[in-house]
């Protein structure tokens, strides 16, 4: 019977934490194992080469983290997430500062002519009492080098591996090679569709030779019981044949280095950050000459002290060829779109985590990026549903204040699907589309011509209420799903979904029309929202101006064309061939750019602009306080320059010679953006409209479970000079904003104020 007991039993687990409060104590806990998630999975060697699932490991203990009641407990789960990476060096401690442990400072004595220093706890006044036990070193015949840590220690300072590698000049005679480190850096985040490897690489630091100047050749001994306890030059020296290594018989001693740092209950966690790699390019793996019992450790001692009397050779040892980067696949087996609690929470950290390490413009946001992790982590454990879970993932993602923060299902790419259900709107798209002019929601847009005169809804026409409700209200209500670089920007995206339904639900609105009627008009849903970017069609009908390529002559000395709409390279040949005899070429820009050709080849009037600047932020190893909550990492800045690409005007071809007006507003965003910039630097246009969206850039992306893929802007672009365009915005020359009066008019006052500029020089 007690097998169909258990399933149910772990349901009412999962249960109660969705419907249970959670405390300040779980959630600060639970957010300091995240970070931890994070340090491990972007910069723990083992995870680039070993069949680690990390993913899975964290997601597996998650309930264990989020259950413990205590430090006892959270120790015990901490050290259970750990214990898949088999590495003595990644650890977690218990450090009880309220005992009484007495500190065992180092210490030597002299026994049967062999020198016995004991590393024990490294404090200020071991490096004078080893040097002090050196001196002794012509007395005797050999030296045993204690490197353990007295057991239940509580001292946390730098490993005795460590210290002894400062110190080691006046322990050996001779030249050696020491090892070197490799730790992970990375170019970029690794994507969603390209696997966990993606972008990152082993930075190795300098191979190097040591010179010893002790004043007698001595045979060494080195007793170790963990990999951070192991000098570098005991390794080299033992490949010489001059020293041994006694470790314990149940690990693999891998050396390299480490960092430590205290979360949540003064728990002492210990990460490995490298690993050495010897000179001929071998991973330095520890080859004991004897080894003990990790329950026995005296045993150690008289294994040294027979090592010394029968002497030792040099080692013959297998070469371990460092292991090159795998590729891991980052999708999940939890591919639910309602994850289970661990994958849930597994989310949050891996938002957290990659935002921390990745995300260029975290210094930009208006919170602290940690604060909101903890505000929001409450959010994805009481998460009853696929709805919630998204919505908490979207409140969290919201915070990054970044217009490319798309939230999407894997196989959707680059689309705005999730966005209105995300926002309780419904999947059905509206007749018309909709825009926010002088703070009232306006019909700017047509997207079913016929519905909307059988319903009689019109451009210009003022929603004063979507049934019963204030559509402004609906609007604020909203923004803290929608991830915007600028608030207009966000106010763009809420504005264009406020009008979707359900399948077959019909809207009561309440309207004011153009001649001052207020009608009441029940406005139908239509087809279902496909949210793809460039294809969808109702999504095309919003960033789009016209459907079919247009660009026309205004005068006989301006000339218009309509870069959204979608024109070929044979359009931009036709175009500039009527285009020759005109002094001014308007470009329209409000949207986004949908052209396959290059408009702009005949433009070139500063053949050595230099287009925008790119900026890339490059994740380094984290660097890390050691003190309670301070976990801080560390970002490198690489800036990448890039010139006028191939492809603009070749010698000898006929430049345009007008001038270039560009039109432009809160929509425009990433490439739209990065026109105005090219433009602006080619020749010098001149830009009217109103604040473009502040957010160019190249994207990055990373997948969650429940089958969702986050997207950032990974590389910031500037103009030349360096102005910074994220979370700003392009500025225009000259400001203009249609009014409802002028929509309801049939006036495009952004076009009509260039015209004017064009004509007056003002």
């Amino acid at each position: 019977m007690r097998p169909k007991i258990l399933i149910p039993l772990l349901f009412l687990v999962q249960f109660s934490f969705a419907q249970q409060p959670v405390t300040i104590e779980q959630v600060n806990r639970l957010a300091d194992a995240g970070k931890v998630y994070g340090y491990i999975k972007y910069f723990h060697p083992f995870l680039q080469y070993k069949n680690i699932n990390w993913d899975s490991i964290f997601a597996a203990n998650a309930e264990s983290i989020v259950s413990a009641t205590n430090k006892e407990e959270y120790t015990k789960a901490m050290q259970q997430l750990l214990a898949p990476l088999n590495d003595d060096m990644t650890t977690a401690v218990n450090v009880n500062t309220g005992n009484k442990y007495l500190l065992q400072p180092t210490a030597y004595s002299i026994n049967d002519s062999i020198l016995y220093i004991s590393l024990n706890d490294i404090t200020d006044e071991s490096y004078n009492k080893v040097q002090e036990a050196l001196s002794k070193i012509t007395e005797v015949k050999g030296i045993i080098f204690d490197m353990r840590k007295p057991a239940n220690s509580n001292h946390n300072y730098f490993s005795s591996g460590t210290v002894l590698d400062w110190w080691s000049n006046g322990i050996y005679i001779g030249d050696i090679v020491m090892p070197s480190f490799r730790s992970i850096t990375y170019d970029y985040l690794p994507g969603a569709n390209m696997g966990d490897v993606t972008g990152a690489n082993f930075k190795e630091s300098t191979l190097y030779i040591a010179h010893g100047s002790a004043v007698k050749k001595l045979p060494m001994v080195f007793v170790a019981g963990n990999a951070d306890e192991i000098p570098s030059f005991a390794i080299s020296l033992q490949q010489k044949g001059k020293a041994a290594i006694i470790s314990p018989q149940d690990k693999q001693l891998i050396i390299g280095g480490e960092t430590s740092f205290y979360i949540n209950d003064s728990l002492l966690i210990k990460m490995r950050l490298s690993e050495g790699v010897n000179a001929d390019g071998s991973l330095t793996i520890v080859y004991p000459d004897a080894t003990y019992l990790s329950s026995d450790q005296g045993q150690a001692l008289i294994k040294a002290k027979e090592l010394i009397a029968k002497g030792f050779k040099k080692q013959s040892v297998p070469f371990a060829n460092a292991p090159l980067l795998i590729y891991h696949s980052s999708r999940y087996s939890d591919t639910n779109n309602y994850p289970s609690l661990g994958y849930r929470v597994l989310a949050a950290a891996k938002i957290f985590s990659t935002v921390d390490h990745f995300f260029p413009f975290k210094s930009l946001m208006d919170k602290n990026w940690e604060t909101c992790y903890k505000s929001n982590l409450s959010k994805f454990i009481q998460a009853k549903d696929s709805l919630e879970f998204m919505r908490a993932v979207a409140e969290l993602y919201a915070n990054i204040q970044d217009s490319h923060g798309f939230i999407t299902i894997s196989q959707d790419g680059f689309s705005l699907k999730l966005n209105p259900i995300i926002q309780g709107r419904g999947r059905y798209v509206p007749p018309v589309t909709t825009h926010v002019i002088e703070n009232k929601v306006v019909v700017n847009g047509i997207y079913n011509d016929s519905v909307c005169m059988k319903i009689g809804l019109a451009i210009g026409d003022i929603i004063l209420s979507i049934d019963g409700k204030n559509p402004l209200e609906l609007i604020e209500s909203a923004r803290k799903y929608q991830c915007a670089s600028t608030r207009t920007n966000q106010t763009f995206f809420l504005c264009n979904f406020i009008l979707f339904g359900k399948e077959g639900e019909v809207k009561n609105l309440k309207v004011l029309r153009r001649d001052g009627i207020i009608a009441n008009i029940k406005m139908p849903t239509l087809t279902k929202f496909d949210g793809d970017w460039g294809n969808d069609p109702y999504w095309l009908k919003v960033i789009n101006r016209h459907n079919s390529p247009s660009y026309k002559l205004i005068s006989k000395e301006i000339a218009y064309a309509d870069l959204t709409s979608g024109m070929q390279q044979k359009d931009f040949d036709s175009m500039f061939q009527l285009f020759k005899g005109t002094k001014a070429i308007i470009f329209d820009l409000r949207g986004y750019p949908r052209y396959d050709g290059n408009p702009f080849k005949n433009l070139l009037q500063n053949p050595d602009a230099l287009m925008a600047k790119f900026r890339m932020m490059k994740p380094s190893s984290p660097n890390i306080e050691t003190e309670v909550n301070s976990a801080m990492t560390k970002t490198e800045t690489t800036q990448i320059n890039f010139q006028r690409s191939v492809g603009w005007a070749l010698p000898g071809s006929a430049v345009y010679p007008g001038k270039i007006v560009v039109l432009l507003n809160e929509s425009n965003q990433s490439a739209a953006e990065h026109i105005c910039l090219v433009l602006k630097a080619i020749c010098n246009a001149t830009l009217i409209g109103s604040p473009t969206s502040g957010t160019d850039g190249v994207v990055a992306e990373f997948d969650i479970p429940g089958n969702l893929v986050l997207w950032f802007t990974g590389w910031e672009a500037s103009f030349p000079d360096g102005t910074r365009i994220q979370r700003v915005g392009i500025q225009p020359d000259i400001i203009v904003y249609p009014s409802i009066k002028g929509i309801q008019s049939g006036k495009d006052e952004v076009l009509d104020r260039a015209i004017k500029y064009l004509q007056t020089g003002k």
